[in-house]
């Protein structure tokens, strides 16, 4: 089972890109470095360059003349499961989590300074492929069905 949620907030400024990358790549957050992305350089390294990956962003929302929303933050939570499985099936449900919006920029990290651990997710609201803000597409429930399917196919996976 988990639980996802969009992170309330308008997310309008330059200085909100830049402070929620920062918030999700924080080292002291994440023991295992788990992070990734789509559309950006060096995202697997968003703990060590998570300037560089906001720059990024603001590059194709700039180009783009974004106005408004810059960004949609979501978080996953898993319940027991996630003890059971290893950091590369947690990466590969943030893999297919991005992939719900591959024509938009995103990156993800792993915080495991909770009791809970939980998947971050920055889309950038520009597309890079056309003018269409993710605005139009983006649902919350499509992110907790892929991750529901993911885990369930985990379950399955490991009854055999």
């Amino acid at each position: 089972m988990s639980y996802c949620k969009l992170v309330p907030g308008q997310y309008k400024q330059i200085s909100d890109v830049r402070r929620v990358i920062n918030y999700i790549a924080d080292i002291d957050k994440s023991h295992w470095l788990v992070g990734g992305g789509n559309g950006i350089i060096n995202s697997e390294y968003i703990h060590s360059s998570p300037d560089f990956i906001a720059e990024q962003f603001l590059v194709v929302q700039e180009i783009k003349r974004c106005r408004g929303r810059r960004l949609y933050h979501a978080v996953v939570s898993f319940d027991t499961i996630i003890d059971e499985m290893s950091i590369v099936e947690i990466k590969n449900i943030a893999e297919k989590i991005i992939a719900l919006y591959s024509q938009y920029q995103s990156v993800y990290a792993l915080h495991e300074n909770t009791w809970n651990p939980h998947l971050h997710i920055i889309f950038n609201n520009i597309s890079l492929m056309n003018v269409k803000n993710l605005s139009y597409f983006f649902n919350i429930y499509d992110i907790k069905q892929c991750t529901e399917e993911s885990i369930d196919f985990y379950k399955a996976k490991g009854k055999h």
